[in-house]
This record gives C-alpha cells, structure tokens and sequence, in this order.
C-alpha cells in the first residue's frame, strides 16, 4: 500500500473514532503546554518507579506524585477533549478559553493539594478538612466527572455521578442498596483526599505501572509496530485459505496484548486486515464481525493483556505471572473456535488463501522488524523471570527505542519524539481520567458500609443458589459493561460484582475472569457493540449486522466463563495430570462440532443444507453437548459425547457416500 493511501485511510479512520482530540498547530503556546505536560508525566513515573530522585534531595511523598500527574493529566484532557465543537471562530475561541480556564483551574487545585500532603496525612484532612479546602475539593470532584464524559463518554460518566453521589443518599433507598449517608462535605473531603477513593489503589497502580505500560505501547505504534505484526502474520498464515482472516486474528491478538484497547485495535489492524479480507471472498459483516472477536479477545492475550491483568493481580494480592497462566487455556480456545469456523467458511465459500506473489516472505519480514523482538524478549524475561512488572515495561522501551535507532525507517528523530512523547500524554490522560473517576466508587463502596453488606445480599436475592447467581451476575456484567472501558468495566464488576460470586464459594481467580469476560462481551453484543461501530465503518457496513455476526462467531465467549468458573483446569489450577488433559481434550471436541454447526460446513462431508427447524435443532444439542463437555465430570462428558454422537452419526452415516473432498 502506497504512502498516499495510507495516509487517505489515516483520515478516514481518524473520522469514524470520532474522536475529539484538538490537534493544536505545532508552535502556538498550546502546542508546547501539551508537550511539557507530557514529557514531565512521563519524567515523574520513570523517577517513582526507578526512585531516581532527580532533582530531589528527599523522598517525595506518594500524595504528592498523586496529586501532581492529576493536575497535569486533567490539565491535557481539558485542553485535548473541548466542551464542544464549532465551526464559526469566534465562538470556537470562546468555548477554547472556557477550556483553558478549567484546566488551569483543575491544575491549580491539584498542585495546592500536591504542596499540602503532609498535612492532608497528619491532620486528617479527609474528615476534618478546613472550609476552604472542602470547597476545592467538591470543585475538583465536579471537574473530574466532566472530565470522564469527554473522554470516556456520557455512559460512564452518568454511572460514576451516581454512585460517587450515593453516600449522600445512600440510607434512603430500599433493600441490598441500603447503606449508610455522609454528608456533602464529608464526602467530598472523603473522594478527593482520602486513601480510597480519588487517589487510592487505582492511582497508585496507575502510576507505578499503566505509565510504563503505556509508554511501551506507544512506542511500538509509533515505530509501525501494527505492519509489522500484519506482516508477520502473513507469512505464517496467509497461504492458507480463508487465510486473511486468520492473519487479522493473529495480528489483532499481538497488538491487542499490547494496545489494551478493543476499539484502538480495529481502528490499527482493521483498516488493513478487513479490505483484504473482503478482497478475498469475505462478506463485509464477516469481515468486521472477525477483526471485532480478535480485536476484544486481543486485550486478554498474555504476555501483557493490555493494563487490566496487572489491576485484576492487584485486587487478588498475586503476582501477574499468575494471572497471565490462568488467562491461556480459555484465550487459547477461543482462538481454536474462530480459527475453526474461519476455516469452515472459507471452505463453504471456496474461499482460497492470498497468492504467493503477494504474501511477505517470514525471515525477510523478522529482519525488516527485528527491532520489536529484542524489546519482547526484554519483556518476558523480565515480568516472567526477573518478576519484575513495573520495570519491566521501561527495559522493553528502552531497548526497543536503542533498536530503533539503527535503521532510518523506525529511528527517532526529534519531531518524532516529541509525537510520542504528546502521544503517551494524551493516553495516559484518557486512562487517568477513567481510573480517577471509577476510583470513587471504591470509596463510596467504602464510606457507605455497602462494600461488605451488599455481596451478603445479593447471594440471599439469589436463595444461595450459585448457578442463580451466576446467571444474575453473567446478565449483571454484560449491561454494566456497555458503553463502559474495559479497564473500567472490570474495576467495577470487581467490586459490585465480583465479592457476591466469592461469597457463593466460587474460586476467586476464576470469579474475576467470569466478570471480566462478560463485561468484555459488550464490545460485540448488540445494541451498543462498541467494537462494532469501527469495524463496520471500515468495512462499509451495517454496525449492526457486524455486531450479530460478531456473536455468533464469539458464541463461545458465552460459555467459557462458566466452564472455568465450575472446572478449576482451564485457569491451570490442576492437581492431576490427566484430569486436565481430560478437561481441554473433551472441551475442544465439543468447539469442533459446534463450530461446524453454526457455519452448516462438516469436515469429511462438506456443505449441508438444512432448514430451519432442523438447524435450529442441531444447534441446540451440539450447544447442550458442548456445554456438558465443559463441565467437569467424567459423567458429563460421557452424556455430552453421547448427545454428539446422536446428533452427528446419522449426519455422517447417511451423507458419507456423498462426501466432499475436504480443502
């Protein structure tokens, strides 16, 4: 693809994120403000992570850190993310002052806040704070919720001004709601300047890790990290048929682990992945609907996982190693059902896979991006071995930016730097703003009492039935996570969501994967189908049918979480061998009829007709066979082997003399 038609599909997809970052012009005072604010974040969470003590002849107070990447991070969103667009100038100026004056303001408060942290810690601030500081404190509580409906959208937005206001309210309402009310000051002194909400865990875990996470993965999109991934991929799988689909699944995993996010992913591998796909044979819905399930299953992918595993290790008091292992059987197998039906369909379709001609050569494409091995290596070695999770984004970093310099197409030069440098400020401030502003829930949940009463509650709602409860918080997840962040879709199924399930007796890994698997379906479950929305863009598509599509090639995202939650073998919690061999072997039996199910294509046979009763029928069965392979028993996988073999004997018995040779 040349340079120009880059640069055109650069545009277009810039257009469909809707984005409303302002590009200010490189010069003007705004420009300059954006780039300092950047690089002295990043400068303050290389120094506290590594406890540099640049410039500092003492040890710098935790709060103070807190405080000041706050005011500089909400200083760079309110410039970034403006009140409202305009084309006429005049008007577009004003609503630019408003902006610059709330961002001086949210700046202000926050380094005034930064200066007091001692006393804010040895006065007691958080209960007894004076008039005045309360008063900047319900100021800066306002001006963060604002912050979040710009950057992360009126949904969560609404969500967090519900429950950041629910102490106030808290002992009027009904039932497992019930709690105890604060006043306004006493709450607002409470969010803002205690331990547990504004500035708690999730700020804390915010700066020691998500900077250098960040930084990490916007320096490899920086140095065209997504092509190479692309390309990549299409060495190994691109011959095969159906084989651009495959490539957008691999790709998407790679850059998916690294990116965090569903949407930025579709955007990055989409606008190259989906054209091929079609130009291939691939309907556009289908298109869309593969870069939208590897996309999403992408930020589950270890070694990184984006940023979420790291908060997931944190609220479970283990090491990340530990939640990476739990994460790759469930990822693995769900990677084997859409491999599966890609290739099912390209096989109905005739589909065949990209010409020779056309396909980069593997050892070629490792040398033109050996840069980002090196930089990899750095990072497994150190997360996996040296244990070290919030080093070791930095040594990957480094390493991958001395690699970079060595050929001219990826070097940095100082434009290019300072692009990054924006870049990496502008990510952080969007991830800031949403962990700040979820971060009030825990303090709500915490001031109120609701916390510790409300999973009690939830589990008597349910009689004490866990498949109930399950069920409950499986619907629960899956609406609270619409319209929401998957970091903050986990944060706050962790806490409202997550205790209940705990309390039921379920394993607490596995609970807080179950939550956040269905909180990540939303990105593909219509009506809200985030994911949908760019891929059908690209696609030029119905949303719609991208996200019903997308569905049914995610169905086996719906159960997975159950499977695990009951058997302990898919998160690598196994003391015997060979009932774990069991668990995987039956389970992907099950993937492989259900998959020639949904897509009407059977191995050995070929294409098969059916009409409607009857598919709806075999879907059924194979669904219920498949669900009794997943759970754990020996019982249930000899009935869900036994429903199989009903089903799918006279299939094979009476269609084998008509078989089709398979592709």
């Amino acid at each position: 693809m040349d340079n120009n038609l880059k640069q055109k599909k650069q545009k277009e997809l810039e257009k469909a994120s809707q984005d409303l970052n302002r590009d200010f012009k490189k010069g003007t005072l705004l420009y300059w403000i954006s780039i300092l604010a950047s690089f002295v974040v990043v400068f303050i969470g290389l120094n506290y992570t590594f406890d540099l003590r640049f410039f500092i002849n003492y040890f710098m107070q935790d709060k103070t850190v807190y405080y000041g990447i706050m005011g500089l991070l909400m200083f760079l969103s309110y410039i970034h993310y403006p009140i409202k667009r305009s084309k006429n100038q005049t008007e577009k100026k004003l609503w630019q002052y408003i902006d610059v004056f709330l961002a001086v303001i949210a700046l202000v408060i926050c380094f005034y806040f930064a200066s007091k942290a001692t006393d804010i810690l040895t006065l007691g601030w958080e209960r007894f704070a004076p008039l005045h500081v309360t008063i900047i404190s319900i100021i800066l509580w306002l001006l963060i919720i604002e912050l979040v409906r710009r950057s992360a959208g009126n949904v969560l937005a609404i969500i967090i001004l519900i429950f950041s206001t629910y102490p106030l309210y808290a002992e009027h309402l009904p039932g497992i709601f019930n709690g105890f009310s604060r006043s306004l000051f006493l709450t607002a002194q409470y969010h803002i300047l205690g331990c547990e909400s504004a500035t708690g865990m999730l700020l804390q875990l915010f700066v020691s890790i998500m900077i250098g996470y960040t930084i990490f993965g916007r320096s490899i999109v920086s140095t065209g990290g997504g092509d190479f991934f692309l390309k990549l991929s299409l060495s190994i799988l691109g011959r095969f048929r159906g084989g651009t689909a495959k490539v957008a699944v691999i790709s998407s995993a790679l850059f998916g682990s690294i990116s965090g996010s569903p949407i930025s992913n579709v955007i990055t591998t989409g606008s190259f992945t989906i054209p091929a796909m079609k130009k291939y044979g691939f309907s556009p819905e289908y298109a869309g609907a593969v870069e939208c399930n590897a996309s999403t299953a992408g930020t589950l992918t270890p070694p990184v996982m984006g940023v979420t595993a790291f908060v997931m290790a944190s609220f479970l008091k283990v090491h990340y190693v530990n939640v990476a292992f739990a994460a790759l059987i469930p990822i693995l197998l769900y990677y084997l059902s859409l491999f599966l039906q890609i290739d099912l369909y390209a096989a109905k379709m005739e589909l065949k896979g990209i010409k020779k001609s056309e396909i980069p050569k593997l050892v070629p494409s490792l040398i033109d991006g050996w840069i980002y091995l090196p930089s990899l290596i750095v990072l497994i070695y150190v997360l996996f071995f040296r244990r070290s999770v919030t080093t070791a984004p930095y040594y990957a970093a480094i390493t991958m930016w001395i690699c970079a310099q060595v050929k001219s197409k990826t070097r940095f030069s100082f434009e290019k730097w300072l692009k990054t440098i924006t870049d990496c400020g502008l990510d952080l401030a969007q991830l800031a703003i949403v962990i700040i502003g979820v971060g009030f829930l825990l303090g709500s949940f915490n001031i109120t009492g609701i916390g510790m009463t409300f999973p009690r509650e939830l589990l008597q709602l349910a009689g004490g039935n866990g498949f109930l409860m399950l069920l409950m918080c499986a619907l629960a997840s899956l609406i609270m996570g619409m319209g929401m962040t998957l970091i903050a879709c986990y944060i706050f199924l962790s806490i409202v969501i997550a205790p209940a399930l705990i309390l039921a007796g379920f394993d607490e890994m596995a609970t807080h994967f179950f939550v956040i698997y269905y909180g990540m379906l939303s990105y593909i479950t219509p009506p809200v189908a985030m994911a949908a929305f760019p891929a059908a863009y690209i696609a030029k598509t119905s949303p719609m049918k991208v996200g019903f599509t997308a569905m049914r090639l995610g169905a086996l995202l719906f159960l997975l979480p159950f499977f695990f939650v009951f058997d302990s073998n898919f998160i690598f919690q196994f003391t015997n061998i060979w009932t774990f061999i069991q668990s995987i072997g039956t389970l992907i039996i099950g993937i492989l009829f259900l998959a020639m199910t949904f897509e009407g294509y059977f191995y050995g046979i070929g294409k098969l007709t059916f009409s409607k009763l009857p598919r709806v029928l075999l879907i059924a069965a194979t669904f219920v066979g498949t669900c009794l392979l997943g759970l754990p028993g020996i019982k249930n996988d000899l009935y869900g082997i036994l429903i199989i073999a009903i089903v799918f004997l006279p299939i094979y018995i009476f269609n084998w003399p008509k078989n089709e040779k398979t592709q």
